[in-house]
C-alpha cells in the first residue's frame, strides 16, 4: 500500500478555481464600469418627481399621532415605531424600523408646519449596513407616501 495516494489530474480541488476566477473578474469589471453606483438610502426632496416632498392639510402633532397608528409591513413583517421626537413646536420626527429579510432599515418621517393648517412631510429611508439595497429604501418611501396620499389631501408644494 503506497504511503501517498496520488490524485488524478482535474480533481475536485482544482475544478472550482476557474469559476471562482471568472466570478472575480466579472466583479472587478462590473465595479470598474458602473456609472450608477448602488445606494443604500432614499429620501423625498422638493424637486424630485415620484419622491417629492408632500404638503398635507394637517398639523405636526395630529399627524404624528395618526402616523404612529399606521400599520405597514414589508414581506409580511410589521414596521415598528421606535421613536417620536419633537424637534420644535412646529416640527415632529418619527423613526420606524423596517424589517427587510434579515436586515432592518431605518425610516424617518419629518412633519414640519408651514402654515396654520398645512404641513410639509419629508421621508427618508436608509440601510444600516451595506452599499446597495436593490431599491428597497425607495420602495419604503413610496409605500408610506402612498398611504399618506390616500389618507390626506395632498396640496401642491
Amino acid at each position: 500500500m503506497p504511503l501517498f495516494a496520488s490524485r488524478p489530474s482535474g480533481s475536485k480541488r482544482v475544478r472550482w478555481l476557474l469559476p471562482l476566477t471568472l466570478l472575480g473578474a466579472f466583479i472587478v469589471f462590473a465595479k470598474m464600469t458602473n456609472t450608477n453606483p448602488p445606494t443604500n438610502s432614499a429620501r423625498t426632496s422638493p424637486q424630485e418627481g415620484e419622491l417629492q416632498t408632500r404638503v398635507y392639510e394637517t398639523v405636526p402633532d395630529l399627524a404624528a399621532k395618526d402616523f404612529a397608528q399606521l400599520t405597514l409591513s414589508t414581506y409580511g413583517r410589521s414596521w415598528k415605531l421606535v421613536e417620536t421626537n419633537h424637534i420644535s413646536k412646529n416640527e415632529v420626527q418619527l423613526v420606524f424600523h423596517v424589517p427587510v429579510v434579515v436586515f432592518t432599515d431605518i425610516l424617518t418621517v419629518t412633519v414640519r408646519q408651514i402654515s396654520a393648517d398645512e404641513s410639509e412631510v419629508n421621508v427618508e429611508s436608509h440601510s444600516q449596513i451595506g452599499q446597495g439595497d436593490f431599491g428597497e429604501n425607495r420602495r419604503h418611501v413610496l409605500q408610506i407616501l402612498s398611504v399618506l396620499d390616500d389618507r390626506y389631501s395632498q396640496l401642491p408644494s
